[in-house]
This record gives C-alpha cells, sequence and structure tokens, in this order.
C-alpha cells in the first residue's frame, strides 16, 4: 500500500542502524480489548445503515436507557423528553460543530456515552443512538467520547477517512464508487476494485492556492486535525471530565496551531508563495473556493465566490466578533484580565497562554465566555455560512463547519493567522530572552550534520466502500472499492549533533526547523521568521562528560507518526490477535500526531532553503520531561509529555532583536535544503 523502494530502504536502515533508539514497548491487548476493539469497528461499519450484525441489531432494537446504568441519571429523562417532542434533528440532516443548537445535541449524546457506568453500557448506548439520531451529530459524540473515557481511550479506530470518505475525497471519485458499485464492477468476490483519484488542484490549478491542495487536502492531515478537536471538545470543563491535558487545553491549542501554521507556510514557500495575510472583515473577501466534496445526503459544500463582503452578510455577527477582539487586546494590553467569578484580575506570564487559548476559542475553561465571546469559533461559522447566515434557506455550512474538512479551505488559515496574532501582541511585550535564560552552562553544541532531504509523491489507497450500501454482512466484507492517490512523502533521514560538556548532565533538545528566504528571495531575519519555525522534535539525553555524538531518525521523531492503519489491516491485526497468531499494542499504534509523510515541505526541483536549528536546555529534576521513559510511547501530545517548565513555543515565542544575544554556545543553526524528485528517480538504482 505504501511504496518506498527497496533499496532506498537498506540504504537508508544500514546508515543509522546505530543511531535508531529501542522502539516503544506498549501493554499488550488481552482478549476482552480485543474483543471490544473488534466490536467498535463493527459498529463503525456502513454506520448510516442498520446494523449489519444481528447481535447488534438485537441491542440497538431492545435496548432501553434506564437511569440506574448511567452516573449522572437524569440524562435519561431530559434525553427522552426531547425526543419525545422531536426536538433531535432529523436523522440525515447536515450538522455544523458550531451551530449551537447542532452542538448542544451533540453535549447530550457525549454525556450519555461518558457517564455510562461501565464498558457493556457504553456499547449498548452507543448502538441504541446510532440508530435514533442524527448521524454526524452521533459520530461527533461517539469520537469524542472514545477519546476521553479512561476505558476507550488506547481504543485504535479505523482511519476518518475510510470511516466517511465523502468528507475526503472529491465528490467526483465517490460518484465513480457508487456507479462500480451499481455497474457490476465492485463485486463481491473479495475482488478489489481502484479509482485514480487526485486534488482539486491537479492536473490544472485555477488559483495559486489550489496548487496547495496536495497538503490542505490530504487525509492523514485532515484526520490528524479532527481527531485533535475531537480528543479537546471546546464545551466540556475539563475539571468535569477525564481530559488529558486538560488543565492546559489553552498551550496546547496554540502549539497545535502555530505549528500547523508555521508547516503551511514552508509549503507555500515550495510554490514560491506569499506569506498569509490575515483575514480583514472590513474588505471584501478576494479568496474563492470551490470545494468539490458533497455531504453524504448527496448535497455539495457550499461554494464562496471571492469578492463577497462579509459585513453585507450578517452585521451583527461580524460586531460582535470586534468587540471580542477589541477585549482580547486590552486584556493584553492592560496585563488585566476579567474573570466571570473573581472580577479584574493580574494573570501571570505563565498563564497567559493557556489563558488565551481558552479565551480565543471560548471554551468551557474560559474565565468569562460571555465576556470574551469566541472569536476563533464566530469566525469560522461566520464564513462557513455567510451565503445563508440566518439558514432561511437552509443552506449546509461549508467546509469551515466541520473539523474534517476545514482545512482545505484557504480561508481558515487567513483566520488563523488573525488568531495567532493575538498570541503574537502578548509575546511582543515579553522581555527577549537574555543570555542567561538560553544558555546552558558547560555544555556547547560543535557541530550539526543532516542527510539530503528529498521529497516525492507515491500512491496511497484509501477504501472509500463504507459510505455505500450493503446488503449484509458478507457483503460488506467482501465489497472493496479503493481510491488510489498521490500523496507526499519524503526519504528517511537522520541527523547528528556532537556535542561537548564539561560534566555529565540531564539535557533536553528542541530540534526546528524555518524559512531561509521569503517567498521574493529574500532573506529573512531570524525575528521575522520566528513564527514560522517548525519544532519537529524534541528529547531527553543523558550528556556525558567529554565528546558526544547523538544520531536521531526520522522514523523515531516524538512529532510524528506513521500512517494509520486501514480498516482492512485493523481487522486482520485484531483477528491475527485473537488467534494469537501476533501481538496487538494499542497504546502504540493509536497515537496521536502529526502525519510523518507531512514531516517536510514539498521542496522544489533546485532546492527549497531552510534553517536548521537546534537548541539544547538543562532539564530540571522535577520537570515533567525528567520522568519519561524514553522506551514507553507518549500517551498525550509529545510536547506536554516533553515538558520542562518552559513555554510550549520556547525559544521562538519572544522577540529576537539580537542574534548575536540569541545564537548561545548551546545552539546550533546552520542551512539545509529540500529537493523534490519524481517516484522513478527515488526508485531508480544509483548509477
Amino acid at each position: 500500500m505504501h511504496g518506498v523502494a527497496v533499496a532506498v530502504a537498506i540504504l537508508a536502515l544500514a546508515a543509522v542502524a546505530a543511531a535508531v533508539p529501542t522502539q516503544p514497548v506498549a501493554e499488550e491487548a488481552d482478549e476482552v480489548m480485543l474483543m471490544r476493539q473488534k466490536d467498535i469497528i463493527r459498529l463503525l461499519n456502513h454506520y448510516r445503515q442498520k446494523p449489519l450484525w444481528e447481535d447488534m441489531a438485537a441491542i440497538a432494537r431492545d435496548y432501553t436507557l434506564q437511569p440506574e446504568n448511567y452516573q449522572v441519571p437524569h440524562l435519561i429523562d431530559d434525553f427522552v423528553m426531547r425526543e419525545r417532542h422531536r426536538e433531535f434533528l432529523p436523522l440525515f440532516q447536515p450538522v455544523s460543530m458550531f451551530d449551537e443548537r447542532h452542538v448542544e445535541q451533540i453535549k447530550l449524546f457525549f454525556d450519555l456515552l461518558y457517564h455510562a457506568k461501565d464498558y457493556d453500557t457504553f456499547y449498548k448506548t452507543a448502538l441504541y443512538l446510532r440508530e435514533r439520531v442524527n448521524k454526524d451529530l452521533f459520530m461527533a459524540a461517539f469520537l469524542m467520547a472514545v477519546r476521553v473515557r479512561q476505558d476507550t481511550k488506547d481504543m485504535v479506530l479505523p482511519p476518518l477517512y475510510e470511516i466517511y470518505p465523502e468528507f475526503f475525497i472529491t465528490s467526483d471519485v465517490m460518484q465513480r464508487a457508487y456507479d462500480a458499485r451499481l455497474e457490476g464492477y465492485a463485486t463481491t468476490d473479495g475482488k478489489p476494485f481502484y479509482i485514480l483519484a487526485n486534488y482539486t488542484g491537479y492536473p490544472t490549478a485555477h488559483t495559486p492556492e489550489q496548487k496547495l491542495s496536495y497538503f490542505t487536502e490530504d487525509v492523514g492531515l485532515n484526520e490528524f486535525f479532527a481527531d485533535f478537536n475531537y480528543r479537546y471538545p471546546y464545551f466540556l470543563r475539563a475539571a468535569n471530565y477525564t481530559m488529558i491535558n486538560g488543565k492546559i487545553r489553552g498551550d496546547v491549542f496554540y502549539h497545535t496551531l502555530r505549528n500547523l501554521f508555521a508547516r503551511y507556510l514552508v509549503e507555500r514557500l515550495s510554490h514560491g508563495l506569499p506569506d498569509v495575510t490575515p483575514i480583514n472583515y472590513d474588505k471584501l473577501t478576494q479568496t474563492g473556493y470551490y470545494p468539490q466534496i458533497r455531504l453524504h445526503n448527496g448535497v455539495e459544500f457550499p461554494i464562496r465566490p471571492a469578492g463577497q463582503s462579509i459585513l453585507e452578510a450578517d452585521a451583527f455577527a461580524l460586531e460582535r466578533i470586534w468587540f471580542s477582539e477589541y477585549r482580547l487586546y486590552e486584556a493584553i494590553d492592560m496585563g488585566l484580565a476579567i474573570s466571570a467569578i473573581d472580577g479584574r484580575m493580574r494573570y501571570k506570564p505563565s498563564e497567559a497562554t493557556n489563558m488565551l487559548g481558552n479565551l480565543v476559542q471560548s471554551t468551557a475553561d474560559s474565565i468569562h465566555p460571555r465576556y470574551y465571546g469566541a472569536v476563533y469559533r464566530d469566525l469560522l461559522s461566520l464564513f462557513g455560512k455567510y451565503l445563508d447566515p440566518t439558514q432561511r434557506y437552509g443552506l449546509a455550512a461549508s467546509v469551515l463547519g466541520k473539523y474534517e474538512t476545514m482545512l482545505r479551505d484557504p480561508v481558515y488559515f487567513q483566520i488563523v493567522k488573525r488568531i495567532l496574532n493575538v498570541f503574537q501582541h502578548y509575546q511582543n511585550y515579553l522581555e527577549p530572552y537574555t543570555v542567561r535564560e538560553l544558555e546552558f552552562p558547560g555544555l556547547r553544541i560543535e557541530s550539526v550534520d543532516v542527510d539530503k532531504l528529498v521529497t516525492y509523491f507515491e500512491n496511497f489507497d484509501i477504501e472509500v466502500d463504507n459510505s455505500l450500501r450493503v446488503s449484509n454482512a458478507e457483503e460488506a466484507e467482501k465489497v472493496k472499492i479503493f481510491a488510489r492517490q498521490p500523496q507526499l512523502n519524503h526519504k528517511p533521514f537522520t541527523y547528528r549533533i556532537k556535542v561537548s560538556s564539561e560534566k555529565p548532565s540531564k539535557a533536553i533538545f528542541r530540534v526546528f526547523y524555518g524559512p531561509r528566504y521569503d517567498s521574493n528571495g529574500n532573506e529573512m531575519s531570524l525575528d521575522d521568521a520566528r513564527q514560522y519555525f517548525v519544532e519537529f522534535d524534541r528529547f531527553v539525553y543523558e550528556v556525558q562528560a567529554g565528546e558526544n555524538e547523538i544520531a536521531r531518525s526520522s522514523r523515531d521523531f516524538v512529532s510524528v507518526r506513521p500512517s494509520a492503519m486501514s480498516t482492512q489491516e485493523l481487522v486482520t491485526a485484531m483477528n491475527d490477535a485473537l488467534q494469537g497468531k501476533r501481538a496487538f499494542r494499542p497504546a502504540t499504534t493509536s497515537r496521536r500526531a502529526f502525519p510523518e509523510r507531512l514531516l517536510l515541505p514539498r521542496g522544489s526541483r533546485t532546492g527549497l532553503p531552510l534553517r536548521f536549528y537546534v537548541i539544547a536546555s538543562p532539564l530540571a529534576p522535577n520537570a515533567t520531561a525528567a520522568s519519561v521513559d524514553p522506551q514507553a510511547p507518549l500517551t498525550s501530545e509529545w510536547f506536554t509529555a516533553l515538558a520542562d517548565g518552559r513555554p510550549v513555543a520556547f525559544p521562538f515565542d519572544r522577540r529576537i532583536p539580537h542574534y548575536y544575544r540569541f545564537r548561545v554556545p548551546n545552539s546550533y543553526i546552520q542551512d539545509v535544503v529540500v529537493y523534490h524528485k519524481t517516484i522513478d528517480e527515488i526508485n531508480r538504482p544509483a548509477a
């Protein structure tokens, strides 16, 4: 399914064999966990139809909600009364994650699933809801509950792009899948049927932004971002639920958005495209967008013509956003925020990013949701339904209304740029780091050596038949239709750091890459480029006295993960484990991180110049990162598991007015170049 030339792989492995650390070992799933895993996969199989297996159908038909089976009994009365009065959305009505009516129902369904007293009740409740409530609302609530419940958080789900592929694959490909099924090309003999798929900007890009469609429409990237949002539902108060990193969810939001935007920016530079202009409400929106994907009910996602006036679309919503932004900037300028409970309060610098992250989203942990509003969500909602803001004509929300699709729209990154400007406005008030705050006395990075960085496109198969109707379970298992799509990837590479130290010490290393030149070929100062540096590796290392050489392989970076197991691979793994043929370790398999394939920007034939930056810092014995077992899989965001008490974007979270003060002996910066080649060039034997 994933094709990298064998010769290249052997050479790469030989080059780094001595440097690759032992792979993390996670707990093996027992038979109970494996059976639960298998049941969840069946539940998601053709979830828009009636259950295909009789045992599931019987539970969905006969199960009744009993208050004593839930930790919050009154939820049952609430559900029953609302169902009786037909307050729930119709089964197949399109849903927006920012429509308050929809979110209210998602929270109710989530609470029923989350507060089920045991796994058996959770599973039966899921089947019950699957057949009675809106399919998209159910799926959102279910995905959130699986990620937050303690007894399901490590479960490995099929990739989202194979659960509902219509949100990830263009509608022409999905139409060909339907046609192939109807015309008998996709038979029930188990033989797979393949459809060639591409992106909206290929083979012909009609706008400059469409040149990036292979990145913004990448199924792995969009699944990563959707999963991130499902793990941190903004409407949940972290203290009331077992949400990992709930207390620092604002920090997590900022770091994820910052790294994603920086990664997008360097991808733009691969094509010579300029920096992103923050969305401006006072001017006409010049960025049009045609999604070329459709909803499950056959309705196309709405287009957005260029040259539209947002002010004329919904002046009241825009006014609310203006006031919210003003109050955010006021809180930053004054150094004081207004709490709904404590009134005016002075916040600490160590709390600022987390506080701002909650304020711009208006999470349930915002200190004053009514006063500070929800700039981020309100902007997405405003641009997502601007053609029909009052729903007078029942127009579905645009791709900005769904976590799985919002990255496809270039306006999303213009919105993110405006949101990140809020954080940067705060950071610009902070004093630049002093040499003492940056240095590591007695330790020096002597050199950094990086392998040649090469990217290419290779074909990737995506199973799309879960959106098709089937007659029974046997047919569901045998009808296999795949979309074959080219995806960006890179050759494995290793970087090596030579370190000298006066004494043994424990150090934490942060590794970044960022732009060297802007789109016009002008060299960027480090201060101008700092917001666009991507942190892609972080690790703890026991430095010995004298000379040290550290080698890190791209296969082992903590910030990335391999492509998700396909549905077919997951089912096979479950069956093999149940038969004792091989072990299955969910914690390792379900690790959440950025797609490893997209670690590097595309680059160009002649090469995209970048800066490669490494800094080593002292690690306090009581730091979170100091207690991390390097042989154990990370169970939360890598940058929180490897926290050391410094800000999440350290050291690029403050101004760098003087480079000579920033370049301390324990850091190193050098130029690297990313080249792009064809797959034939990659597979061609070396002369």
